[in-house]
């Protein structure tokens, strides 16, 4: 298939992936990933889109990302509350999530996050795949069947350049 073949040069196709998991109140660390003790996520999240914390009722509470410098900057981390805040610390095999507040009920953290598509072969409806890579595929796709049904004609010089520019949006995303 046409994603196996961009795999097999090097391209790396995403996926969005949504995890929950029930957190412990009074525990604010988890670790996710292929052998992660809390969260198990294979591949390991390469990026995070959005985290919630939802209740028994299915509300939601939505939860910010912060970087090492403004996690280092909070002074007292056991204070206990709703968390509103998650660093993601990448280690190479497993990462470590770190709440703040440290949560004072069991909610259920939602994640969406991003990972390698590790089968491009396996894809189904419910594949979701970034936006970026979506008009990828659907753009190049079109260049590959259309002769198929003899359509070629339809597609001008700017659907070309649309479908290279989005394969490079790829190749980019793959480094």
């Amino acid at each position: 298939s046409m994603l196996d073949e961009w795999a097999g040069v090097g391209l790396k196709i995403h996926q969005v992936v949504t995890i929950t998991h029930v957190l412990t109140a009074g525990t604010r660390e988890y670790t996710i990933g292929p052998s992660g003790q809390d969260i198990t996520a294979d591949p390991i999240p390469t990026q995070f889109i959005s985290a919630a914390l939802r209740d028994a009722e299915e509300r939601e509470a939505p939860v910010n990302f912060i970087n090492v410098q403004e996690w280092r900057r909070i002074e007292y981390k056991p204070h206990v509350g709703q968390s509103d805040r998650l660093y993601y610390d990448r280690g190479a095999v497993n990462g470590t999530i770190y709440l703040y507040p440290t949560p004072e009920l069991t909610w259920r953290l939602v994640l969406d996050t991003e990972g390698q598509l590790v089968e491009p072969s396996n894809l189904s409806s419910d594949t979701v795949v970034p936006s970026e890579f979506h008009m990828a595929i659907m753009l190049n796709l079109a260049l590959l069947i259309a002769p198929i049904y003899g359509r070629s004609h339809v597609l001008t010089a700017d659907f070309h350049r649309r479908a290279a520019w989005a394969l490079d949006t790829v190749r980019a995303r793959s480094n």
